[in-house]
């Protein structure tokens, strides 16, 4: 994942699917669970590692990884992230370190 960014900040979406599932991953690792967010909010957290944060927030949300609210209010991770998955994110931080949010 890390020929991928540069300073904490992502070059390029990669084109295949499971580097592309990696990087996502890392910015599904920004949100807290049980926290909602804006589409502001999310946009902000986004833009501090890839300007073009809605192509990231799309990804995100089609592929299950942050849940949106039918009018696009208001964002969360999955219940599964939240309840079983929390895991995961705490090892990718301890793999990478803390990430600025």
């Amino acid at each position: 994942m890390e020929r991928f960014f540069n300073n904490g900040r992502l070059i390029k979406v990669p084109k295949k699917r499971e580097p592309k599932l990696e990087v996502l991953r890392f910015f599904q690792s920004l949100f807290e669970a049980d926290k909602v967010y804006t589409e502001k909010e999310v946009n902000e957290m986004i833009k501090k590692h890839f300007d073009d944060y809605a192509v990231i927030r799309r990804y995100l949300v089609d592929n299950d990884m942050l849940n949106r609210e039918d009018d696009g209010s208001r964002y969360r991770l999955p219940r599964v992230i939240n309840e079983e998955m929390g895991f995961v994110l705490n090892l990718i931080v301890n793999q990478y370190g803390k990430v600025q949010k």
